[in-house]
């Protein structure tokens, strides 16, 4: 492969039908780029690897060429068995934010996560995966990597799939490992967000007897009613609540989905 001069790639069909030539475009494109585009592509999604909702190649591309602080993490994923580098994890978090809002200051994925949510009201779907199905993701995608990377020798090394964000189906096959913490859905049935900025009144946290949290339009920081020992009849304790009482009051008011699916990344 290292003696070839030329390599086009005959494209599309039709009418829309070209020859491109990868030759002539590795020219302008610098070294640290072209060596970590296998990552790059498994990353933001291919045949074995998710995609992140609403984020193509396009827009991924271009976030990369204005951060290339991240280029030491690709890297890192793309050649070494360290899929927990918390260095390389740090900058890649801080890419994904970029992707998802190019103005954010955050530089967590879990904070980016909470903004859009409750300030910017993105939808569920439309904002990054926590830090714990980032991490699982990368490790795909690093598997991916490797595996093209190696498939130009003979006897390429074997991997092992439980080790690379994937554990084994109940059919014996293998399936994507989402994330490793707990569903929220069955610890914070009660979740309640608020859109109160200064007193809560007759909101939602007020009448289900919570204190606000980072969820609320206030960040958890208003003058709260439950930290005054307000009685009213009307407040419900939070414990008094099914989970059903709690879905269907906060789906009208574009509470959080509190289920996550990482296929929609």
């Amino acid at each position: 492969m290292c003696g070839i001069k030329e390599l086009w790639i005959d494209f599309g069909v039709g009418q829309y039908r070209r020859l491109i030539p990868v030759h002539e475009l590795s020219r302008n494109i610098p070294q640290s780029l072209i060596a970590n585009l296998p990552f790059f592509h498994a990353f933001t999604g291919c045949d074995t690897v998710s995609s992140f909702c609403g984020i193509g190649k396009r827009t991924a591309w271009k976030t990369w060429l204005n951060f290339r602080d991240v280029d030491e993490s690709f890297d890192i994923f793309s050649s070494s068995s360290d899929v927990t580098n918390t260095h390389a994890m740090k900058y890649i978090e801080r890419y994904v934010v970029l992707m998802y809002d190019r103005t954010s200051t955050s530089t967590a994925v879990n904070d980016c996560r909470r903004i859009l949510y409750t300030r910017k009201n993105r939808a569920i779907e439309n904002i990054p995966p926590t830090s714990d199905a980032l991490l699982q993701h990368c490790k795909r995608a690093a598997l991916q990597a490797h595996i093209w990377r190696d498939c130009l020798y003979a006897n390429g090394p074997a991997y092992d799939p439980t080790e690379w964000g994937w554990k084994v189906a109940n059919d014996g096959g293998f399936a994507p490992l989402w994330c490793t913490i707990p569903d929220i859905s069955s610890h914070c049935a009660e979740l309640v967000k608020c859109s109160c900025k200064t007193v809560c009144q007759n909101c939602k946290c007020r009448r289900y007897g919570l204190r606000c949290t980072k969820l609320c339009a206030c960040d958890g920081q208003c003058f709260d009613h439950t930290s005054h020992g307000d009685t009213h009849s009307d407040v419900t304790e939070a414990g008094d609540l099914s989970y059903e009482e709690v879905e269907e009051d906060t789906e009208a008011d574009h509470e959080l989905n509190i289920t996550f699916d990482d296929a929609n990344l």
